[in-house]
């Protein structure tokens, strides 16, 4: 059975996430990528999802600037 694109991403809110401002990220993961948009300053922020000790992590990444 073949996943469709729908079952193969997955959505949720991220309190305090946004590094801009400390507003609540909407967070889209998907098979290779994760991104999020903050819903109070509106930026769009490209995330990061790593295996950590207690589990799988949600790192924001920055630019190199």
């Amino acid at each position: 059975m073949e996943l469709t694109r729908e079952e193969n991403r997955r959505d949720f809110d991220l309190q305090d996430g946004c590094v801009a401002c400390g507003g609540t990220l909407a967070i889209r993961v998907t098979p290779g990528a994760a991104r999020a948009v903050c819903r109070s300053c509106r930026t769009f922020q490209t995330m990061r999802i790593v295996a950590g000790e207690d589990g799988l992590e949600i790192v924001n990444r920055t630019a190199n600037c």
